[in-house]
């Protein structure tokens, strides 16, 4: 398990590509964001929830512009978990706190 704290600009998009050193077709990957000082074990209160499935050893997670909108200019925290498909093992692969700044251009049309 790794830290990496991330710096987003509020309305950008972002992609992440999981590589794994094994096959893990079949298996979940969350991204999930909170705030600093959400404790609760319930995912239904995250800023953001992204699940895919991976295929081979890699899995793609896309944040859009709408994901990272809705965010106030603070700090959060995230992290990126494997889940099997028989749910018998999780790892999380990374962690770390996500410092969100204003965007500066508003019209991009």
């Amino acid at each position: 398990m790794n830290r990496f704290d991330l710096k987003w600009i509020r309305g950008d998009t972002y992609v992440y590509n999981i590589i794994a050193d094994q096959d893990i077709t079949g298996w979940k990957v969350f991204f999930t964001v909170k705030d600093l000082d959400d404790n609760t074990s319930n995912d239904n209160y995250a800023l953001i929830k992204k699940q895919v499935v991976a295929s081979g050893t890699s899995a793609t997670i896309n944040i859009m512009k709408e994901d990272t909108s809705g965010l106030v200019e603070d700090s959060y925290k995230y992290d990126i978990q494997l889940v099997s498909p028989d749910e018998n093992t999780v790892k999380t692969v990374i962690f770390g706190n996500i410092s969100i700044t204003d965007d500066v251009t508003k019209e991009v049309t």
